[in-house]
């Protein structure tokens, strides 16, 4: 994940199988939705150990602030609210309910 983030960007794992990235000044849901989709795309590739290949189920779900929030807070439970939509749909990426 550290790769497919900016310098000014943070990676957190926030959970067993839940990471966290806090992507600094982006503020336009169109660049946010091609960062998230750039994200999945390199995290739903292929993997392979050993003889055996998988793939990961990954479901993103984004916040943009001040829109869904100013405080850290809201801004998670927004995020958060919409990967659990993401994740009842199939979607990968959903944005925040305005």
């Amino acid at each position: 994940l550290q790769t497919l983030v900016r310098e000014s960007d943070l990676v957190a794992r926030v959970g067993r199988t839940e990471f966290m990235l806090l992507l600094d000044t982006l503020d336009d849901a169109a660049l946010l939705r091609e960062r998230a989709l750039a994200v999945h795309a390199s995290l739903a590739r292929p993997l392979r150990i050993g003889a055996s290949t998988g793939s990961l189920g990954v479901h993103i779900g984004g916040a943009i602030s001040p829109r869904h929030g100013a405080a850290e807070q809201a801004l998670l439970a927004a995020a958060d609210q919409a990967l659990g939509r993401a994740k009842h749909t199939g979607e990968r990426y959903l944005l925040a309910a305005a």
